[in-house]
């Protein structure tokens, strides 16, 4: 470590979201409560999924009997997957703190319970929700299909079908349609499902095709069917078919007696559906068989009938379409033409698992797609009803985890969740701003040039500079608010300012000298070598630092970067026409932040690791309007998740490590009492939270498919994981993972590939199809089976290198943490099982199969109404064999 680093922990720095003690520790203790007690929301009931009508509110009683304003109540939900609108609430005048509760995805009496306390009682209250299943979703065949009897015989089954919602609940009081097509009668037209979600019938057979169906009025173009074969009469028969395996939609020929030389009056059944005859004598019969919808190979019968007569059945092998997988181990088969969303698994032992992937590679975060992923096994014994998804790691150090916890509800996190969210919100408006911004000049050495420069290169300590600050609230391209500054430290690369009107007991001359050497001498060189050298449009040879009140004014933001600065004054009234950075100075008085003060020793846990992102996106701005075939910036995303990338390249440089190392959670989670900068902690948080981390006991359902990195809330992101963090952490490790794969092939290795990003002129997926040479398609396939499968439990013999990372271990890190933070998929043995899912763009669900394959296995994609995916969609399909 520098000397400078060194002086700079002596300050006490330390970054947000590390457990480092000091004045960003724990929440105040409320003194003085006596009593808890419920005085909104006991009772309720609603429908699986949705928020309850009212909150659930608890009333804090103090020692004297009467209730206590802003005291911290902290809410934990448990047993039901639900989610509470917060984790914590102050109570108000009235002594209550409220939240709102959206009920989890199974329906039943008091599935939900919010317990509720506060830091200085040892107990808590509890409030019991009930829920009630959500609209019908699915109709399933539960059994009564297939069955032989003779004409006019009762079959001897019932038919049974059950009715759910989306989420598995059965709908009990639904009424179910029935009607025969072609033969037999039903002992009812309607039934009502109990409360098990179950209806059925009578069949009596008939002498023709006898099949059934039944329908309910809620799933409009859904239908349960069945069909019956008839006993042989001994005057058809069937002798052989052949070829032994029939192919769906392939030709077969059946020998026998008693058939007719007419088309028509043949009826031919192969697993219970009717095949097209195309040619018929009196003892052969020629058929095109039936092609259906994503059945596993299989044995099935095949029966002819002619008029009333039905032959004996002939057992046959029918080898169902789709895709067959046949992969290796540690390798992937992506499919993306929706037409070959069928996956076939050959029959396995001993014991198999694969990794499913149902992913949208949509750019839009407001993409949501329904589907409905099914599994049919050939023979399994019926269908296996959906498991809650389990973590697939244990957790090796349960404290980490519970550190973690600490860490998303301290002060430190909050106050950088809040930056991030608004500097994310800033970039949005930045993108527009500069649309409507006169287009450079063609060549970089025709670019306008600075006017009328104020910060020299012969400035000096105690020189007194005037500025624009942009007015971020407003139009920053044309509002600016002039101010005063002071020059602090002239370094090799930077110039400190310090606003005149700054609070008083701010940074002291030893900081700005401490700060000044740490820019120069790391953060400088790190963020450069990776990235590429920024511009200097103002030629005083440094990137301007400004420490300014009006910083701490904007409330939200730590410190930021505009590209508007980089702008001619003609162009941009607001500009500075250099590069600069503008922080939140120290308030330890909360002048302008009360009653949450910037106090110094959080300014100076935050300056290192703002400086090195925000330094990043001045390179970013920088390089493309140089760029004499300027276009675009890049994407949102692309823009914070370099600059989070930055933190670990110059965390690693200061620490005196190196990428590719497959570093685990020693140097993720800093040793308690550390002083150590937690350059990796807030990325890895990130990805916590997208995979669902609520609470150590609690999960976010449907994360992370229904959660994105792509886009801001703003921008259509309603996803329910991430507020704020969305294109931070996530996006890192995506940018991680393609320096760790593409650098050793790219010139320049992974600086080269960075670097190539920032100078392109396209942005998004185009920008990193263009720099790696493969399809988005893919890379995102691959990087999303990473996440998951890295340093995999079972080492996976030759697995695809590029399936994992190597600077990064995740399988320790994420064992280093609970269950609840670790991703998670359904998990769902070699049987039946039907699974609707909702994707949203860029995200994936991901399923997990595994045990004993002693059967084929067929797995579709479909709609959310059971139908092909139309061609030209967003969704993809991948597998990979675990063992």
């Amino acid at each position: 470590m520098t000397g400078a680093v060194e002086r700079m922990v002596a300050v006490g720095v330390c970054v947000a979201l590390a457990a480092c003690g000091g004045d960003g520790g724990s929440p105040t203790r409320p003194e003085g409560v006596k009593a808890l007690e419920v005085a909104l929301g006991a009772g309720q009931s609603g429908v699986v999924g949705t928020e309850l009508q009212k909150p659930i509110g608890i009333k804090v009683i103090g020692e004297s009997g009467n209730p206590l304003a802003g005291v911290t109540v902290y809410f934990v939900l448990r047993g039901n997957g639900g989610r509470l609108s917060a984790s914590s609430w102050k109570t108000n005048a009235s002594g209550i703190a409220s939240v709102g509760l959206t009920l989890g995805q199974k329906a039943g009496a008091n599935v939900d319970t919010v317990d509720a306390s506060v830091s200085s009682l040892g107990t808590k209250v509890s409030v019991t929700a009930s829920a009630t299943a959500a609209a019908p979703k699915t109709l399933d065949v539960i059994s009564g299909d297939a069955q032989v009897g003779a004409p006019g015989e009762q079959a001897t089954e019932p038919l049974v079908v059950e009715v759910h919602d989306a989420y598995g609940n059965p709908n009990g009081g639904i009424v179910v349609s029935w009607a025969v097509d072609g033969g037999g009668t039903l002992s009812a037209a309607k039934d009502t499902t109990d409360a098990n979600g179950r209806a059925s019938v009578m069949w009596t057979l008939g002498a023709g095709n006898n099949r059934a169906t039944a329908t309910v009025a809620e799933l409009s173009g859904v239908t349960a069917r069945f069909a019956a074969s008839l006993t042989a009469s001994g005057v058809v028969v069937l002798d052989d078919v052949s070829p032994d395996s029939l192919v769906e939609g392939g030709s077969a020929t059946l020998t026998g007696t008693g058939f007719s030389a007419s088309i028509a009056a043949n009826k031919v059944y192969v697993d219970g559906v009717q095949a097209v005859v195309t040619s018929a004598t009196e003892s052969s019969i020629d058929i095109t068989v039936p092609a259906l919808d994503c059945k596993p190979t299989r044995g099935a019968p095949v029966r002819v009938v002619v008029g009333t007569e039905g032959s004996n059945a002939v057992q046959s092998t029918v080898v169902g379409n789709g895709t067959a997988v046949s992969i290796a181990m540690g390798e992937q088969l992506i499919v993306r033409d929706p037409a070959k969303f069928c996956l076939q698994l050959s029959p396995n032992y001993p014991p198999t698992s694969y990794l499913v992937g149902v992913q949208s590679v949509s750019k839009l975060a407001s993409s949501v797609t329904p589907v409905t992923l099914t599994a049919n096994a050939a023979s399994d014994g019926g269908v296996v009803a959906m498991r809650e998804p389990p973590a697939p790691l244990t957790s090796a150090l349960a404290a980490s985890g519970s550190a973690l916890a600490s860490v998303l509800v301290s002060p430190d996190d909050e106050r950088w969740r809040q930056h991030r969210a608004a500097e994310a919100e800033m970039r949005v408006r930045e993108r527009q701003i500069a649309a409507g911004v006169a287009r450079r000049a063609a060549a970089p050495s025709a670019l306008p040039r600075i006017s009328g420069r104020q910060v020299t290169e012969t400035v000096q300590v105690g020189d007194t500079v005037p500025i624009n600050f942009p007015d971020i609230s407003k139009n920053f391209c044309t509002t600016s608010i002039p101010i005063t500054t002071v020059v602090r430290a002239v370094g090799t690369k930077g110039i400190w300012l310090e606003d005149v009107e700054n609070p008083a007991d701010g940074y002291t001359a030893g900081d700005f000298t401490i700060l000044s050497d740490i820019f120069d001498n790391d953060i400088y060189a790190s963020d450069v070598a990776y990235f590429g050298a920024p511009t200097d449009l103002d030629n005083n040879g440094r990137v301007v630092i400004v420490t300014t009140k009006e910083v701490n004014k904007r409330k939200n933001t730590l410190g930021f970067v505009v590209s508007t600065d980089l702008y001619a004054l003609s162009s941009c009234p607001a500009s500075n026409e250099g590069e600069f950075y503008y922080g939140r100075a120290p308030d330890p008085t909360g002048q302008y932040e009360s009653p949450s003060p910037y106090t110094l020793a959080n300014a100076r846990k935050d300056a290192q690791v703002l400086i090195a992102h925000e330094f990043t996106h001045v390179i970013q701005f920088g390089r493309r309007l140089m760029n004499p075939n300027f276009q675009d910036f890049l994407s949102v995303w692309e823009m914070e998740g370099q600059a989070t990338l930055a933190q670990e390249v110059v965390g690693n440089d200061l620490s005196g490590r190196s990428t590719g190392q497959n570093y685990g959670p020693s140097v993720v989670f800093p040793a308690a009492g550390s002083t150590d900068v937690a350059w990796y902690l807030p990325g890895f948080t990130d990805l916590a939270i997208y995979y669902g981390f609520k609470s150590p006991t609690e999960r976010v359902p449907s994360a992370p498919e229904q959660c994105s990195w792509l886009n801001l809330a703003s921008e259509g992101n309603t996803g329910p994981c991430i507020s704020g963090r969305e294109v931070y952490g996530v996006p890192w490790l995506f940018l991680r993972w393609l320096s760790d794969q593409f650098g050793p092939s790219v010139a320049g290795g992974e600086a080269g590939v960075q670097k190539a990003l920032i100078d392109n002129t396209l942005s998004g997926y185009a920008n990193v199809e263009s720099v790696t040479g493969v399809k988005i398609d893919t890379l995102l396939a691959q990087w999303a089976a990473a996440l998951y499968l890295d340093d995999y439990r079972s080492p996976l013999p030759n697995p695809n290198p590029r399936l994992g990372f190597k600077s990064w271990n995740l399988h320790d890190i994420y064992a280093a943490l609970v269950p609840t933070a670790q991703p998670a998929s359904y998990a769902y043995p070699f049987q039946s099982f039907s699974k609707a899912v909702s994707v949203r763009g860029g995200s994936t669900a991901y399923f997990s199969i595994n045990g004993s394959h002693v059967w084929p296995m067929a797995i579709k994609l479909r709609d959310a109404s059971g139908n092909p995916i139309a061609p030209g969609g967003p969704m993809q399909l991948w597998i990979v064999r675990l063992n």
